[in-house]
């Protein structure tokens, strides 16, 4: 076994593509920083190109290698570069072998007489003495490679000294920011740790963060709200991180603040800090840490990740031309004044609440009261013997029954749209929780709509569809599923979003497993680019609605009105869509993290919207 864990790590790896991204980012370190990426089973001989912005003629042609021949290696990419006709002025060779000084003049040599250009030769040593010194940073950037037991690690990150990362802590009740601070700056192009979704099981969370603290952290940012100053542990933590900062750099911690706070209740070091709020707009406060995080030179997907990502996606995405924009987001035109309470006279039997929930939008607060918009069925008021029993004016009073009505008006919405969805003929499965189009609601299955442009189309709601495998291909089916939530925009209004799904079974309408249905929902959706989901998105909102509207209820005063007709902008730049359907590598991967997300809706007993 080596003495170095640098180099027993190299000697033993067994993913060339990660050694590949090693080498990318080491030469981009060097000094090669338009270097691009060409690996692969059919690279040429190349793993990589850089070509000088000063001298068109200066190409330097990069090979790597794991082999123990690495020399025969070396001459057989040569030859490959040459025989393709690639313009080369140089070579760099990067091998995990070690060779001697004469062997090294040697291949020099070689390259030189037999080819004509200059050869940079990395052996194992220099890789090692590259990691150890100047490039330290990048052992943490390869945890792939560089492991523990041999390169401690914590809650997913090498504790390889590098101050790259940015460092989110928060209380229990804003783990909702920090997740969505945590995934904004992701995409941003930082490296970011967060304890809400970091593997922490087992561990310390104050220990884990004060590891991580002296060890990666370029920022500290500590969620702060009413909850998170009265937490001790929050508080410690952060007590830790600015005295760290103290000796590192000014700014070090960033406090962003969720909820509206008294300053009086932080300590004192933490008051003196300049504090970003995020309560009144997540995106205005984004902005702000994101100007910090620039101003401050934190680092972000530079060298080799920054170089991966530019061979993946292409250039000139955006045009000049202007473009007409639409949202899955429709107004809500209309919201009863009055929330109701109705009594029953004998107790809802358990079994019954979710078919009721189709027929009628309620909240219910204990098995013999309730509050909605309107009456329930006559039917099932008189089966349970349902009575009025007052109500109040939701606009005047913050609470019913100690129901917030800011949140109880938004979910009688939702529910409302389930039941009219119900009364125009859409299914609820049980097992998924979620409304469906059934086979033979329509006319061939078809749903016919006016498009953007004044034109008519139709979608199908219900198909078909073979699934192939080596093994044994199978035939599924699928079913257009609308799923509805409310949210409350920048002017304290209500939208309803509405996202397409698709409700699997099989060629007998069993519902799919989770897992088989992931793959079928790729395999259906794969091709389904902006205009096929806004289409199917109007056919449904559409169908839904008469005259543009949509209502739920009957009475005029307890009616919910939302607009069929979507939010749309004119923004002054438009996407190249044919650009983007060339780079199918990054879309299907795209995809593939869309579905994982998005695939089943956290429900609480009720249909899915």
């Amino acid at each position: 076994m080596a003495a170095d864990p640098v180099i027993y790590c190299l000697e033993n790896l067994t993913d060339y593509a990660q050694f590949e991204r090693l080498c990318h980012d080491l030469m981009a370190s060097e000094g090669y920083s338009n270097i691009e990426p060409l690996g692969g089973m059919k690279d040429k001989g190349r793993d990589a190109i850089h070509v000088s912005k000063s001298n068109a003629n200066g190409v330097c042609i990069f090979a790597y290698s794991v082999r123990e021949d690495w020399r025969k290696k070396l001459s057989e990419d040569a030859e490959k570069i040459r025989s393709h006709g690639h313009k080369c002025s140089r070579l760099a060779f990067l091998c995990t072998a070690s060779f001697s000084s004469s062997q090294r003049d040697e291949a020099v040599s070689f390259i030189e007489r037999t080819f004509g250009w200059s050869l940079d030769l990395y052996g194992l040593e220099r890789l090692r003495v590259l990691l150890r010194t100047k490039h330290e940073r990048l052992l943490a950037s390869h945890p792939q490679i560089f492991s523990p037991p041999f390169f401690p690690a914590v809650a997913g990150l090498s504790l390889s000294p590098s101050h790259d990362c940015i460092l989110i802590d928060h209380a229990d009740g804003d783990e909702a920011l920090a997740t969505w601070l945590y995934r904004r700056l992701t995409l941003a192009g930082y490296l970011v740790w967060c304890r809400s979704v970091a593997p922490t099981a087992g561990t310390s969370i104050t220990e884990t963060i004060a590891s991580l603290v002296k060890q990666r952290a370029f920022r500290f940012v500590c969620v702060l709200s009413p909850a998170a100053a009265q937490d001790p542990d929050v508080g410690s933590r952060r007590a830790m991180a600015l005295t760290v900062g103290g000796d590192r750099s000014p700014g070090f911690v960033i406090p962003v603040s969720s909820a509206p706070l008294d300053r009086a209740t932080l300590d004192e070091r933490t008051r003196q800090l300049d504090m970003i709020p995020f309560e009144e707009s997540w995106r205005t406060g984004l902005e702000q840490l994101l100007t910090s995080l620039e101003m401050a030179g934190c680092p972000r997907a530079a060298g080799g990740n920054e170089i991966a990502l530019r061979s993946y996606m292409l250039e000139n995405l955006l045009s000049s031309v202007s473009e007409r924009v639409m949202a899955n987001r429709f107004p809500v035109l209309q919201i009863p004044q009055v929330i109701h309470r109705y009594c029953s006279r004998i107790a809802l039997p358990p079994e019954q609440e979710g078919e009721l929930s189709l027929q009628w939008a309620f909240r219910q607060v204990t098995p013999q009261s309730f509050l909605g918009f309107h009456r329930a069925p006559r039917d099932k008021e008189k089966e349970l013997g349902i009575t009025s029993a007052g109500g109040a004016s939701w606009s005047d009073v913050p609470e019913m029954d100690g129901i917030a009505t800011r949140n109880l008006v938004p979910e009688l919405i939702r529910k409302s749209l389930i039941v009219t969805s119900v009364q125009k003929g859409l299914y609820f499965c049980k097992d998924r929780r979620t409304l469906y189009f059934p086979s033979g609601l329509l006319r061939s299955d078809r749903l016919y709509f006016v498009k953007p442009d004044g034109g008519t189309s139709f979608v199908n709601v219900v198909g078909k569809r073979k699934y192939w495998r080596p093994s044994l291909s199978s035939e599924y089916r699928y079913h257009l599923a609308p799923v509805f939530s409310v949210q409350r925009t920048v002017d304290g209004g209500l939208v309803v979003v509405m996202r397409v799904r698709v409700h699997l079974t099989d060629t007998k309408g069993t519902v799919l497993q989770p897992r088989a249905a992931l793959s079928r929902r790729k395999h259906l959706c794969g091709d389904w680019w902006n205009e096929d989901w806004l289409h199917r998105t109007l056919a449904i909102m559409q169908f839904l609605a008469v005259n543009g509207t949509i209502t739920c209820g009957d009475d005029v005063d307890s009616t919910v009105r939302v607009s069929a007709v979507p939010d749309e902008w004119t923004v002054p730049v438009s996407i190249d869509e044919r650009a983007i359907s060339q780079s199918s590598d990054i879309r299907k991967e795209i995809l593939e993290r869309a579905y994982q997300e998005d695939d089943f809706e956290e429900s609480d007993g009720e249909p899915n919207g």
